[in-house]
């Protein structure tokens, strides 16, 4: 039952994040939960509110680091919706990409299997907020998957590119 709540919250957050917002405290629990399908939706419904609340949107980026420090392969679900999180929440302000930029640059260091493009889709978020030197880092993550067999792939990191320059 309440996993069909939290399906229900993930799914109006995408679309209006607004009415969601003022119940982000209520929601903050659930990113203790066992089950890892609630933490991926309560961690993204997170990231859709983040710019409505981006006090109580903060309190997740301890819960992003810890899923992305404990990734295993098998929960892309669960570590991609972190690295989509600290995208949304990282493009609200330069501060706020400080931040995420960090957590997400060790999200490279350990990536499981096709989350790559969830880490370039979060980047391509923040690059606006990012220092030379930070894009340089980026850049180079993304290069690492120019060639590869996914065209989606290879969009993202033209994206890059462009946002890069």
């Amino acid at each position: 039952m309440l996993l069909g709540r939290i399906e229900y919250w993930e799914n109006i957050a995408m679309e209006k994040p607004e009415l969601i917002a003022p119940y982000l405290e209520k929601l903050l629990p659930a990113l203790d939960v066992n089950e890892p399908q609630t933490r991926w939706m309560i961690i993204r419904t997170m990231g859709f509110c983040a710019v409505y609340n981006e006090t109580v949107a903060e309190k997740a980026l301890e819960y992003a680091k810890m899923y992305i420090r404990n990734k295993k392969e098998g929960e892309l679900c669960l570590v991609s919706s972190a690295d989509l999180y600290l995208g949304d929440y990282g493009v609200i302000s330069k501060e706020n990409t400080e931040k995420a930029f960090s957590i997400l640059l060790e999200s490279t260091d350990n990536i499981i299997i096709n989350e790559h493009d969830w880490i370039l889709e979060a980047f391509t978020k923040i690059i606006p907020n990012l220092l030379d030197d930070e894009k340089a880092k980026v850049l180079s993550f993304a290069r690492e998957y120019k060639n590869h067999s996914r065209k989606t792939t290879q969009k993202r990191v033209e994206v890059i590119e462009r946002l890069c320059k």
